[in-house]
């Protein structure tokens, strides 16, 4: 438990020393979310035994920094283009390769697709992060907090809910730690939160145009979302019978054991503040 406290500090720390960095330098972040794109990328293929530098891994790991760097476009869809086809290829060499052996037994090629529909989906949603603070200009840095705040604000509450009244298990055959009064304990942090944060962003810095109506109604369906995230990185680890999908946080877990909420939330936050206005 304390470990974990610490190492949650020290994250929020972090996270705060690089939203202030990029108010000043703007591209601190594209290569922050790149970071931890690349690194949740390396925990599945480390997963898969994929890990040493082989031609699906280094074109993968190339490929996880590309849009929260560059962003969305034509260099991105020909990055996607380019390795679509290049793991294709891959894949049909494993298969001519092992072909003695039947299809259901080739999981060196099973491991391409694995990693191939994780690494689109990994980038893609926390590149969001990036195009939420662009979207929101002036306000960008308080939105993408608003938004990676949902997210770790309902794990943060479903976790100490769940220790504290968890009594009925909201998943077992997923994760069976999950509660339902955990689930409750999270959407009530995030909502909690998010109007705070509202508050003091409100105060100090005196964003009093703040429409508390759509702030409600994306906290009401962030965190629902938060836990949904959860719950199926929960299934992709109980697939792979592990606990984690790595050790690089201590009492956390992997990289991606922290932001697989963040996954979920951050691209239903960029869409939702393309039909509502929360800053008017």
């Amino acid at each position: 438990m304390t470990k974990r406290i610490i190492s949650g500090i020290v994250c929020i720390l972090l996270l705060t020393a690089v939203m202030f960095l990029s108010s000043i330098w703007p591209f601190s972040l594209n290569l922050s979310v790149a970071l931890v794109s690349f690194f949740s990328v390396y925990e599945i293929i480390a997963l898969k035994k994929e890990r040493k530098l082989n031609c699906l891994a280094a074109i993968s790991y190339v490929f996880s920094v590309i849009r929260p760097l560059i962003g969305p476009g034509i260099k991105w869809h020909l990055a996607i283009y380019i390795y679509t086809i290049a793991c294709f290829v891959i894949s049909m060499g494993r298969f001519i390769k092992n072909k003695k052996k039947a299809p259901q037994e080739q999981k060196s090629v099973w491991n391409v697709c694995f990693i191939f529909f994780l690494n689109i989906i990994i980038s893609i949603a926390l590149s969001t992060i990036v195009e939420i603070r662009n979207f929101g200009k002036n306000f960008g840095i308080f939105l993408s907090l608003l938004s990676l705040g949902i997210a770790w604000s309902c794990d943060i509450g479903a976790y100490f809910f769940g220790k504290k009244f968890g009594k009925n298990k909201l998943c077992p055959y997923i994760s069976p730690k999950k509660t339902v009064e955990g689930a409750v304990g999270g959407m009530i942090s995030s909502f909690i939160y998010t109007f705070l944060f509202c508050f003091i962003w409100q105060y100090f810095f005196k964003i009093y145009n703040i429409n508390y109506l759509t702030v409600a109604i994306i906290a009401i369906l962030g965190a629902p979302i938060a836990i949904l995230g959860d719950l199926c990185f929960s299934l992709i680890k109980r697939l792979l019978s592990i606990k984690d999908f790595g050790e690089i946080i201590p009492g956390h877990g992997g990289v991606l054991d922290r932001f697989d909420s963040v996954v979920f939330v951050c691209p239903f936050v960029f869409i939702f503040l393309h039909i509502f206005d929360i800053v008017r």
